[in-house]
């Protein structure tokens, strides 16, 4: 329940910073989102250096990081401490891989994943920014022609 309203409300802020004051989409703001998903593969990310590399790409234009910065936070504020704990421990385990014999991934990938203890719990605790990315990353970024 915590991701859905998390999903709705990330939803909410897209569709309102995403456009201009006439309406139109900022198709340089959304292309620049699109370049981060494909670029970066956000499920990869389990390491804060490979996390350091998705920020210096955030950081070297202001606009894009003030997008980011400033959705995050909104999202945190309007949800309560506890559905932002719960968001936090369903990307936890939906992206975390199991580090144990048992998988039969192999081991230079899966030193790259994230895995399924405090440690990438606390990272994305620490960064939610990446939160939002990686929740904004499951949505319709550009809704298809006719729809909005």
């Amino acid at each position: 329940m915590a991701v859905e309203k998390a999903r709705e409300i990330i939803n909410d802020i897209v569709h309102r910073r995403v456009r201009h004051l006439d309406g139109n989409v900022n198709k340089e703001l959304a292309a620049k989102l699109l370049g981060v998903f494909f670029t970066f593969r956000l499920y990869t990310i389990g390491t804060k250096g490979l996390l350091e590399k998705l920020w210096a790409e955030i950081r070297s234009d202001v606009s894009f990081t003030d997008f980011i910065l400033t959705s995050a936070n909104e999202l945190r504020l309007r949800l309560t401490v506890d559905e932002y704990g719960k968001v936090l421990d369903a990307i936890v385990t939906a992206y975390g891989h199991p580090q144990d014999d048992s998988t039969v991934v192999d081991a230079d990938t899966l030193g790259r994943l994230p895995g399924k203890g405090n440690e990438f719990r606390a990272m994305l605790q620490s960064n939610p920014w990446f939160v939002f990315l990686i929740i904004l990353e499951t949505l319709e970024l550009m809704p298809a022609k006719g729809t909005r």
